[in-house]
């Protein structure tokens, strides 16, 4: 019996942790490219069927996503067609393409991706989507940091060390989702309330410093910082327009495009809803902030890199008069 005892003792807090997190592990199981991957993704999407409750808005999102018009079909088709022959003109005619303000991806290229669980997710999108050209992505996300704890991971020095590891021609930043949550900063034995005017330049110069470091490393690649989405967390959502002005203002001093999540997910949260194509899709993840695979590849597309992920954008986010990216002009 004490033997029986000591093995419940694993088996149940093991079995909480793992339905609690179905969901998150479904999604990075996505993620994984070594042996084997096909049937841990296939095993871990399989585990979240079974212990995350879907919504009838998701279900229906989901029947409604099961076929591929053969029209729609048929455009992608020759979409393709015309990007490999070269039309670009025509495609412009048809497409309503992001503009973004990042340069199209060069052969053989390798973007890095800095930031915390957020970029895990846009690194799905990323992967999920058809490149134009051949190129590495090389995911370096780091769940539960921030730029308010430099204790625990310090973003700018590590950013410093995967670009001269990596030295990419690209490197997309992507983080703020913990520091949203009302995190305060301790800087040099001084504490700073999170939003305060000390809180909001201690987090401009973490951002600066991990910036310049990654442009120190490599001075030809090109940088674009990431906004964050809305969440559902009505006081994490106010915490985080902070948090989105500043790293705009940190972009656009340091003439970094800053890609405004709001033009892929819409100003306001949206877990289900239509996407641009009249698709009924779920966008979010079930913890209101983290992305679901659409919403991943919605944020992938605001780098204007992939012409098919420009329908994944929420239907919200047409009305938004703000450009997908700001840059200095």
């Amino acid at each position: 019996m004490k033997n029986w005892a000591v093995v419940l003792s694993f088996i149940v807090p093991m079995g909480v942790v793992s339905v609690h997190s179905a969901d998150e592990w479904a999604q990075r199981s996505d993620m994984y490219q070594g042996v084997g991957a096909s049937t841990i993704q296939r095993a871990a999407w399989a585990w979240k069927e079974v212990w995350v409750p879907k919504s009838q808005e998701t279900k229906r999102a989901e029947r409604s996503n099961a076929a591929v018009p053969y029209s729609q079909l048929t455009a992608q088709l020759v979409h393709s067609s015309w990007v490999e022959l070269g039309m670009t003109s025509t495609l412009n005619d048809l497409i309503d393409k992001t503009p973004g303000c990042l340069n199209p991806l060069s052969a053989d290229a390798k973007v890095l991706l800095l930031g915390d669980s957020l970029m895990g997710g846009v690194a799905i999108g990323l992967r999920s989507l058809k490149a134009p050209v051949p190129v590495q992505w090389i995911d370096r996300h780091k769940i539960s940091t921030g730029l308010a704890n430099l204790g625990y991971y310090n973003w700018p020095e590590q950013a410093r060390q995967a670009t001269a590891e990596v030295q990419p021609q690209y490197v997309l930043f992507h983080l703020g989702g913990n520091d949203q949550t009302g995190m305060g900063i301790r800087d040099q034995g001084v504490w700073h309330a999170f939003g305060t005017p000390s809180w909001q330049q201690v987090y401009r110069l973490r951002m600066e410093e991990m910036i310049r470091n990654v442009q120190q490393e490599a001075p030809s690649a090109q940088l674009a910082w990431i906004g964050l989405p809305a969440v559902k967390n009505p006081q994490h959502h106010r915490n985080g327009d902070i948090i989105r002005e500043t790293q705009r203002s940190v972009a656009q001093q340091l003439n970094i495009p800053y890609l405004e999540a709001s033009a892929a997910l819409g100003e306001a949260y949206i877990q289900d809803g239509l996407s641009r194509d009249g698709q009924y899709r779920n966008f979010r993840a079930s913890d209101g902030v983290h992305y679901s695979v659409v919403g991943a590849r919605a944020m992938a597309s605001l780098t204007g890199w992939f012409d098919q992920a420009q329908n994944f954008r929420v239907k919200e986010a047409d009305d938004i008069k703000l450009p997908l990216c700001s840059n200095p002009g």
